[in-house]
């Protein structure tokens, strides 16, 4: 089987649009707030201390040499990305995986990069899905009882 990566136009076209709808949800969301978030772990997995370094140094830069870095920076962890695809290595911890929560766990990471009004939204979401779990829960007890 071929692990290479093959890019399809129509899936790098639905990904930029969820991009996009992401980065509405987190316009006005303080720097503050998003600077207290605990690491992406997928962004973690792709840096190492000597990129972290390099990163932490960038604002500290003149613009001019600020932008070349960065893209160099960004490019260095695309490379290891695509490295660690086509290596067929898991590139993240996946929290899928024996966990019935993931929904609800990764809505909650998320929180944090959300706006207040977004975040009010994000808890509403949240409060329903708990909600349809619990009403399924009682649907499926109920059914082996009567069943």
């Amino acid at each position: 089987m071929d692990k290479n990566i093959d890019f399809d136009d129509e899936q790098m076209a639905k990904m930029l649009n969820l991009m996009k709808i992401m980065q509405m949800m987190s316009e006005g969301a303080k720097e503050a707030d998003v600077e207290k978030c605990v690491p992406i772990i997928f962004d973690e997995r792709l840096s190492n201390p000597e990129i972290k370094v390099i990163k932490a140094a960038i604002p500290f830069m003149e613009e001019d040499v600020q932008r070349r870095v960065g893209i160099f920076v960004k490019f260095i962890e695309i490379q290891k990305i695509m490295e660690l695809y086509n290596e067929g290595k898991e590139v993240s911890l996946s929290f899928r995986k024996d966990n019935a929560n993931w929904r609800t766990d990764m809505l909650n990471s998320m929180r944090p990069y959300l706006n207040k009004d977004k975040q009010k939204a994000l808890d509403a979401m949240l409060k329903f899905m708990n909600v349809k779990d619990m009403m399924d829960k009682m649907d499926f007890e109920g059914g082996k009882r009567n069943g």
